[in-house]
Protein backbone atom coordinates (compact mmCIF):
# COMPACT_ATOMS: atom_id res chain seq x y z
CA UNK A 1 0.00 0.00 0.00
CA UNK A 2 1.20 3.34 -1.14
CA UNK A 3 2.20 6.06 1.20
CA UNK A 4 -0.57 8.32 -0.13
CA UNK A 5 -3.53 5.50 0.54
CA UNK A 6 -2.10 4.60 4.00
CA UNK A 7 -2.03 7.98 5.47
CA UNK A 8 -5.62 8.63 3.43
CA UNK A 9 -7.02 5.56 5.39
CA UNK A 10 -5.82 6.45 8.52
CA UNK A 11 -7.07 9.91 8.43
CA UNK A 12 -10.23 8.18 7.88
CA UNK A 13 -10.63 6.15 10.17
CA UNK A 14 -10.13 9.07 12.79
CA UNK A 15 -6.05 9.66 12.84
CA UNK A 16 -5.25 13.44 13.64
CA UNK A 17 -1.95 15.26 11.24
CA UNK A 18 -0.76 15.13 14.93
CA UNK A 19 -0.53 11.40 14.97
CA UNK A 20 0.21 11.01 11.71
CA UNK A 21 3.40 13.11 11.79
CA UNK A 22 4.58 11.82 15.42
CA UNK A 23 4.28 7.99 13.90
CA UNK A 24 6.01 8.86 10.52
CA UNK A 25 8.64 11.14 12.52
CA UNK A 26 9.43 8.24 15.04
CA UNK A 27 9.83 5.60 11.85
CA UNK A 28 12.20 7.80 10.09
CA UNK A 29 14.30 8.57 13.59
CA UNK A 30 14.47 4.55 14.00
CA UNK A 31 15.39 3.73 10.95
CA UNK A 32 18.43 6.83 10.85
CA UNK A 33 19.42 5.37 13.92
CA UNK A 34 19.74 2.12 13.02
CA UNK A 35 21.59 3.01 10.23
CA UNK A 36 23.98 5.01 11.81
CA UNK A 37 24.76 2.34 13.94
CA UNK A 38 25.35 0.16 11.09
CA UNK A 39 27.44 2.72 9.81
CA UNK A 40 29.32 3.15 13.36
CA UNK A 41 30.09 -0.41 13.87
CA UNK A 42 31.24 -0.90 9.95
CA UNK A 43 33.94 2.24 10.55
CA UNK A 44 35.20 0.24 13.59
CA UNK A 45 35.63 -2.69 12.11
CA UNK A 46 37.63 -1.64 8.63
CA UNK A 47 39.26 1.50 10.38
CA UNK A 48 42.27 -0.23 12.06
CA UNK A 49 42.83 -2.26 8.95
CA UNK A 50 42.47 0.44 6.40
CA UNK A 51 44.50 2.53 8.96
CA UNK A 52 47.55 -0.41 8.53
CA UNK A 53 47.10 -0.54 4.95
CA UNK A 54 47.86 2.76 4.50
CA UNK A 55 50.78 3.68 7.05
CA UNK A 56 53.08 2.86 4.37
CA UNK A 57 51.74 5.47 1.96
CA UNK A 58 51.44 8.08 4.97
CA UNK A 59 55.21 7.61 5.90
CA UNK A 60 56.31 7.44 1.92
CA UNK A 61 54.76 10.80 1.51
CA UNK A 62 56.22 12.40 5.25
CA UNK A 63 53.05 12.03 6.60
CA UNK A 64 52.87 10.76 10.38
CA UNK A 65 49.82 8.43 11.35
CA UNK A 66 48.14 10.15 13.99
CA UNK A 67 46.50 6.22 15.16
CA UNK A 68 43.06 5.79 14.74
CA UNK A 69 40.71 8.63 14.15
CA UNK A 70 37.42 7.13 15.13
CA UNK A 71 36.70 8.51 18.66
CA UNK A 72 33.61 8.60 20.91
CA UNK A 73 33.12 12.71 20.15
CA UNK A 74 33.11 11.65 16.49
CA UNK A 75 30.31 8.72 16.70
CA UNK A 76 28.11 11.16 18.68
CA UNK A 77 28.51 13.78 16.08
CA UNK A 78 27.70 11.47 13.07
CA UNK A 79 25.00 9.82 14.88
CA UNK A 80 23.27 13.11 15.76
CA UNK A 81 23.53 14.73 12.55
CA UNK A 82 21.93 11.47 10.75
CA UNK A 83 19.00 11.46 12.72
CA UNK A 84 18.52 15.32 12.13
CA UNK A 85 18.80 15.13 8.99
CA UNK A 86 16.76 11.97 8.31
CA UNK A 87 14.27 13.54 11.32
CA UNK A 88 13.66 16.81 9.45
CA UNK A 89 14.21 15.11 5.38
CA UNK A 90 11.19 12.24 6.61
CA UNK A 91 9.01 15.09 7.75
CA UNK A 92 8.65 16.70 4.84
CA UNK A 93 6.82 14.37 2.63
CA UNK A 94 4.56 13.84 5.38
CA UNK A 95 3.84 17.06 5.40
CA UNK A 96 2.73 17.50 1.97
CA UNK A 97 0.88 14.22 2.13
CA UNK A 98 -1.25 15.47 4.59
CA UNK A 99 -2.67 17.99 2.31
CA UNK A 100 -4.49 15.54 -0.20
CA UNK A 101 -8.49 14.98 -0.26
CA UNK A 102 -8.70 11.99 1.51
CA UNK A 103 -11.47 10.54 -0.89
CA UNK A 104 -9.53 10.79 -3.88
CA UNK A 105 -6.70 9.24 -2.26
CA UNK A 106 -8.40 5.89 -0.71
CA UNK A 107 -10.61 5.92 -4.72
CA UNK A 108 -7.27 6.10 -6.54
CA UNK A 109 -5.07 3.27 -4.13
Amino acid sequence: MGRVRQIAIQRALGASRQMVITEFFQRSIFLSLLSALVGVAIALLFASPINQLLIPVYESIGIESGGGVITGVSILIGVGTAIAAVGILGIIPVLSLLKINIAESIREG
